[in-house]
């Protein structure tokens, strides 16, 4: 069942719009009575029922929501020091879907890369949407 995050979940009722709802619309083509699951990055998984399909937005029906399944028993924080280029996204997608629960990276004295907070801000969005998306493939919550 495919699975996708979404913290718009109230009252039994889910919307999830942008790039997944193109996604839900266009690559998946699911129609109205489809089901799929949504984790609400906290934990909580619902399994759901499209009411409808449209490119921008995708509205759902939560029919039953329950403690996520694939999440390992243990908190797992990843501590490493800054590597050359773009290895840490690679190293983010990697740690993601073996488990880590946070990934830290650190700025020793002997890195190499020096972030400004300008380059930071954006290379931290970066990294969270591969974590997303591994996270996703991992079938995490």
């Amino acid at each position: 069942m495919p699975r996708f995050f979404c913290d718009a979940i109230a009252g039994g009722k889910a919307v999830i719009t942008g790039e997944d709802a193109a996604h839900i619309a266009r690559s998946l083509r699911m129609q109205p009575g489809e089901r799929l699951t949504l984790s609400d990055g906290q934990g909580t998984d619902f399994d759901c029922v499209l009411d409808l399909v449209t490119p921008q937005e995708v509205f759902l029906t939560v029919e039953e929501s329950y403690p996520c399944r694939t999440e390992p028993s243990v908190y797992v924080r990843l501590y490493m020091a800054m590597p050359k280029a773009e290895k840490l996204e690679l190293i983010v997608q990697k740690a993601v879907e073996l488990g880590a629960s946070q990934v830290v990276p650190v700025a020793t004295r002997r890195s190499v890369v020096k972030l400004d907070e300008k380059k930071a801000a954006k290379k931290l969005q970066r990294w969270q949407q591969i974590a997303e998306s591994a996270a996703k493939q991992a079938g995490r919550g």
